[in-house]
């Protein structure tokens, strides 16, 4: 079970129990899926598995807790990923601005799972636009990242 010590101090405390007090039961998902925002041909770096929040700064740094504190959707605390590909790939056709940038941009899928050492998940979502989707919690993306997890790439026109 999670507990807040596990978690970095770049977190705010207040959202570290809210993550917490939603997720009272962690998944360990065996297989997560993830889309790369950039050309395969580039390295995957930690920062491409940053939580949601970190990734839309810019500056691959966590915001300071009073912004963290405003945000009210604890999925930008997440990294996002996906159960399957196929549920990836049927997210990606349903947002016509991804779908094209992974198309032009040459953007690209890692396969991995969640590791418990480094960060637990919430449930699958069983319905919807983003079917199969789950957060990511990771307990400190900047020393503990699970990028090494995530090494089977799997390319646009791979099926």
């Amino acid at each position: 079970m999670a507990k807040n010590d596990d978690f970095s101090t770049i977190y705010s405390p207040a959202k570290v129990d809210e993550i917490l007090n939603k997720n009272p039961k962690p998944y360990y998902h065996k297989t997560a899926f993830r889309l790369i925002k950039h050309s395969h041909q580039k390295q995957i770096t930690d920062a491409d598995f940053y939580p949601s929040i970190m990734e839309y700064t810019g500056s691959g740094e966590m915001p300071s807790y009073e912004v963290q504190n405003r945000k009210t959707n604890l999925g930008l605390f997440g990294v996002s990923c996906f159960d399957t590909k196929e549920h990836l790939n049927s997210y990606l056709e349903s947002v016509t601005s991804l779908r094209e940038q992974f198309e032009t941009e040459n953007w690209f899928i890692v396969k991995g799972f969640v590791n418990r050492h480094l960060g637990f998940a919430d449930q699958i979502l069983q319905s919807g636009p983003k079917i199969g989707h789950f957060n990511y919690f990771l307990f400190d993306p900047i020393n503990k990242n699970p990028k090494d997890d995530f090494n089977d790439v799997e390319l646009q026109n791979d099926d």
